[in-house]
Formats: C-alpha cells, structure tokens, sequence
C-alpha cells in the first residue's frame, strides 16, 4: 500500500514534457492571484526561482507591504525598506493592481512618503488604499482628494492633521474609514467645508475630531452605513464643528462613545432609517446625570418617527427623560437600564413588535407592575420579548410575569442565562417561568443553553 501511495505522488509530481511544473504553466494573471494571497515580500521572493518566474510577482493583484518582518517586532532598516518600496512600485504591472496596504511603524520623511503615495494613486491607478502609521506620519492629502479611480480609502494616522480644501469630491470613493485624525482646514480660507462623494456607501470614523472647522457639510446621496466612535478620549477638547449629512438613503447608524457629543453638532438630513446603535459609556463626562440625561435625548429625537430598529444602551446610573415618541419603531433592543425607563421607552414605542433585553434589568420594583402601568403596545402589537443575561432575580421574574400577563399579543418569549449562573439555578428559574404561563396564552417559552 505504501510503495502504491508513492507512485501515486510522484506521478502527481512529475513534471510534463517541457520540464516545468503545472503551477508555472498557468496564464501569468492567474498565477499573479496565487500570489496576491501571500504577503508582498514573499511574493517578490519568488522570482529567483526560474528564469520562468522572475516576472510574474508584478501580475499581483492586491499589494501589502510592511516595515517589519511577518509575525515579529523585528522592524525593518529603512535603507533596504527604501529601495524595496521603490522597486515594487517602478514594476508592478498597473492595469492589474486592486488594492495597496501600507503599514508603517517607523518615522519616514514626508517627501519619499508623498512620492509613494502619488505613485500607488496615479501611475498604479489602485482602487483601493489603506494606511495605517503608529508614528506622527506627515503627508499630503491633495493626490488621495483628486483620484478619480480610489474606490476604498481607509486611514489610520496616530492623530495626524489632515487638512482640508474647501470643496472635496471624489466621484468613485465607495468606503471611507478614518482613524486617529483631526481634520483641520487653512485658516485663512472659509471654514465652511462641504464633502461631496456621489457614490459613498460607508462612511467610519474612530477617534477623529474635527479642528479650525466652523461646519462641514458632506453630501453622500448614497450613503447606507454612518458610524462615529470614540474608544478613548480625544486628544483635544471636541470643536463645535457642524456637521451635516445628507442622507436620505442612509440605513444603518451606529454611536459608540465614552462621551457624549454635542447633539447640536450632528445634523442628520434622513427620511427613513432602518436601524440605530446607541451606546454610551460616559463614565468621563464632565457634566451632571442631568445634563448627559438631556443630551442623549436630544439625540434619539433626531430618529423621532423615522427609526424601524432601535439599539440603545445606557449605564444605569442615568436615566433619560422626556423620551422621543416611536411611532415607527418595530423593534426595540435595551440595555443597562432600569425597569422604570424601560416603561418609559415602551410608552413612547405604541407599534413595538420585538423587544430584547441585551443585558438584563437593574430593577423593576413591584409598585411597577400596577395595570395603570401596561404600556399601549402590550395590548395590540407586542409579540416577542427576549431577556438575555438573566441572572433569576426577583425584579427579573417580576418583570418577566409583568410582559407575559399584559402583553396580549405575545407569540413569544426567550430567555438566556447570564454566564456565571448555575445549572441548578437555572433549572429552578426555568419552572417558576412556566407557571406564569398557567394564566396567559403564550404560544412559545424558548430557554436557550447555558454557556458553560
């Protein structure tokens, strides 16, 4: 069976009648996609092994190129760093190049980063661009905002400045991601900028602030995805900039903050959206529980009668008042809440289908279960409920009991153990559960498998 098996190899492994191996007679772009997978420098590795291959590391359709070695701290020295970037790039076949990632750890000057930049977006023609520096990289920006072929541009520039012209528009740009960057215009023209992208679809920033900039106005008639996140505190105090978006077919907008913005600076020109995410973390907000209270409130009224699906979690400590009315609000996904604005949110929800408890309930105190206190949508619309993280407290069961009596419509009811609960625990949760259901008519209890 063995000397079978070997037979079988080496025959798989025996060149043809011209001496070279399958691999190498395929077509050169073919072989340019096999080598797109590997990383850049291992691919132009690859044109010492025959006269056949010297070439065909430039068919490469996506390039990545990095100032440390794979899998290592080990960086690069910039001399050799240098001349590889240069000879990749004098090279590469243009008409074939997608996409180009530059990762830098090291400081470069900015001139030889520029002329790299002008040779990816120009002679290249790439699609798609991606930077990511973890140094103060200093570069210009007027060869990214005039590419009349860049369709992704995503970049990451430890809080480097960009500054900005007063008209921008790119006519392909699909995606754009920034990260770490204040954007700034000359401060001797107009600090009225207006960001023109005819077919952006997602627009994301993460840690970016806006700087020497009275209002922006981006029009993106196109555009689906709008995220604004801050994982950290910015580096400088938040501007009043304006910013406006005109959106009308923007479908899903995410906030995810360890402040809260100033709801004043965020203009949102939208007819119909079909989810928001809203999660505040405002631990070093320094303002009253009123104040934060009040500003995330003026910024749910910006999804007043325009929001299907609401995501939307608060620390416990604050809670909103004078909650917007929903009316078009289907779904409803809660966390960090307490039971008295978790009503609060029903009330002001009357056509809510679905409502999920992301991380259980802080309170719900018995006075709460008062029938003056069943919301409108118990009686006609509400038909799933999901707790998650259930810990089997009383105020939990309380709350549970409170839905499956009043809610009249109810089709459906899961519920999900935290991670720490026991099985024994569990178990005794799941039966006091099922006998509320002696006195309603729900259709389906659902108790999804623990964790552990």
């Amino acid at each position: 069976m063995d000397s079978m098996r070997r037979r079988c190899i080496n025959k798989r492994l025996k060149p043809n009648p011209e001496g070279q191996d399958f691999i190498s007679n395929l077509p050169d772009f073919i072989i340019g996609l096999i080598l797109s997978l590997l990383p850049t420098k291992d691919a132009f590795r690859t044109s010492v092994l025959s006269k056949r291959w010297i070439n065909l590391w430039m068919f490469i359709t996506a390039v990545e190129i990095k100032d440390k070695e794979q899998l290592s701290r080990k960086k690069i020295r910039k001399i050799p760093f240098y001349k590889f970037v240069n000879k990749v790039l004098l090279h590469l076949e243009s008409s074939s190049i997608q996409s180009f990632s530059l990762s830098l750890s090291q400081s470069y000057r900015h001139c030889r980063v520029d002329k790299w930049i002008n040779d990816i977006l120009i002679n290249l023609r790439v699609k798609e661009l991606y930077i990511n520096s973890k140094q103060n990289l200093s570069i210009s920006c007027h060869t990214l905002l005039e590419s009349p072929s860049l369709e992704v541009l995503m970049l990451n520039m430890n809080w480097y400045s960009i500054t900005l012209p007063t008209f921008v528009c790119l006519s392909s740009l699909t995606v754009l991601k920034f990260s770490k960057i204040t954007v700034t215009c000359d401060p001797f023209k107009s600090q009225m900028l207006t960001l023109n992208f005819p077919v952006l679809r997602e627009y994301l920033t993460e840690d970016c602030n806006w700087s020497n900039v009275k209002g922006v106005t981006l029009e993106v008639p196109l555009l689906e995805v709008l995220s604004i996140k801050y994982s950290r505190f910015p580096i400088s105090k938040e501007s009043n900039t304006v910013i406006k978006f005109c959106a009308p077919c923007l479908a899903k907008f995410y906030y995810y903050g360890l402040l809260l913005p100033d709801t004043n600076s965020l203009d949102l020109s939208i007819g119909h959206i079909a989810y928001a995410h809203i999660d505040i973390c405002p631990f070093i907000y320094m303002g009253s529980a009123e104040q934060m209270a009040l500003i995330a409130c003026e910024l749910l009224k910006k999804f007043n009668n325009n929001v299907e699906c609401l995501t939307f979690q608060w620390p416990e400590i604050v809670a909103p008042a004078k909650l917007p009315t929903f009316r078009m609000l289907s779904c409803l996904e809660l966390g960090y809440l307490t039971g008295e604005v978790l009503l609060n949110f029903l009330r002001n929800t009357p056509f809510l289908k679905t409502l999920v408890i992301l991380k259980g309930i802080y309170q719900f105190d018995e006075e709460l279960s008062n029938p003056d206190n069943v919301p409108s949508c118990f009686m006609s619309n509400l038909q799933v409920v999901n707790f998650g993280a259930l810990n089997g407290k009383k105020h939990e069961l309380r709350l549970a009991k409170f839905i499956m009596d009043n809610a009249k419509e109810l089709q459906r009811v899961s519920f999900s153990a935290a991670r720490n609960m026991h099985r024994s625990k569990f178990e005794k949760v799941k039966k006091k559960i099922i006998s509320f259901k002696k006195s309603v008519s729900v259709a389906v209890i659902d108790f999804l498998p623990l964790h552990n």
